[in-house]
Parts: C-alpha cells; structure tokens; sequence
C-alpha cells in the first residue's frame, strides 16, 4: 500500500507488514534507517515483537527461556562529499541473533537475510541504495548449562543528500 502526497508525486511511505516505514532524509537519518530495518525485519513473523535496540530489561543471559533474543543496533554512519552539491553517508548496521539452539540460529539467520534482501527495493524508494550483506560472524558461547548461539549479521547502505551550503 502507498502512500503519495497531494504535491510532489514521489513516494512518501510504504506499509510493510502492517507498519509504516519512512523515508530517509538528512535530519532524520539515524532514527529512519533504524525504523526502516526494523519494520522489514519484523515483519516476519519469526521476529514479530521480539527485536530490541539493546537487551530488554530483566533478561538473564544464563536462563533458556530468554531466548531467542534479537538487537538491532542504531546504524554506524560515514559521510563523504560526492559533487559539489550532494554528499553521501556510507552507513552500517548490525543485527545479532541470539538462540540455545544452533539449527535456530540458523534459521534466524536465513529469515532475517532473505527479509532484507527481498525488500531491497523497498529500502531504495525510501532512499537507502547498494543495500547488501557485508558480513556474518558466528559464536557459541557456554553459559552454565546451555550454549549461547550468537549470530552477527551486517548491512551496508549508501544514502545520498543535498548538502547544505554556507557563504
């Protein structure tokens, strides 16, 4: 579903999985590009509600039944100067999975990979470009009785901007 403005013509926001994800602009870049990653991922049903920005309060890292647990980290931005009028920010932002169960992880993983990377599209239109998986570590680490199954997923993106000019 879209949704266009009376003026301007171009593509404003996107419903995805019941949400509203936005378009990126140069005041908004750090909470959109969050958002946008957010509202994909989470639009699967395995992460529907389950996504943090840090760990949730009263998790017990040492007690099962607190997994699975997923942290979408705020993007890590760069910026660079492209033409004279427009620069750009070659941003990154980092997904982490973590289960007791290896083949969960895993399964995590594909799903949140394949979220993305279908809706690559969705990201241009709301100004995120060269959208792509830079990397995946993975880490099993033991905690009293059970092995933690930690995934790292991470994106890079490219946004482009006016720059604002000053005499």
């Amino acid at each position: 579903m879209y949704k266009i403005p009376s003026l301007g013509g171009f593509l404003e926001s996107i419903l995805v999985g019941g949400k509203l994800t936005v378009n990126v602009s140069k005041s908004t870049i750090v909470e959109n590009i969050f958002k946008n990653f957010y509202d994909l991922i989470n639009a699967s049903s395995s992460f529907t509600n389950k996504i943090y920005p840090a760990f949730p309060e009263g998790f017990n890292i040492d007690d099962k039944a607190d997994y699975p647990v997923f942290i979408l980290e705020s993007a890590r931005l760069n910026e660079e100067q492209f033409t004279f009028g427009k620069s750009y920010v070659d941003g990154t932002i980092v997904f982490d999975i973590y289960t007791s169960d290896a083949k969960t992880c895993d399964e995590y993983t594909s799903d949140a990979k394949d979220k993305i990377e279908t809706d690559k599209y969705t990201l241009a239109t709301l100004g995120l470009k060269m959208v792509f998986l830079d990397s995946n570590d993975k880490e099993v680490v033991q905690r009293g009785k059970i092995n933690v199954h930690h995934m790292t997923l991470r994106w890079r993106f490219r946004f482009y901007y006016d720059k604002t000019s000053a005499y």
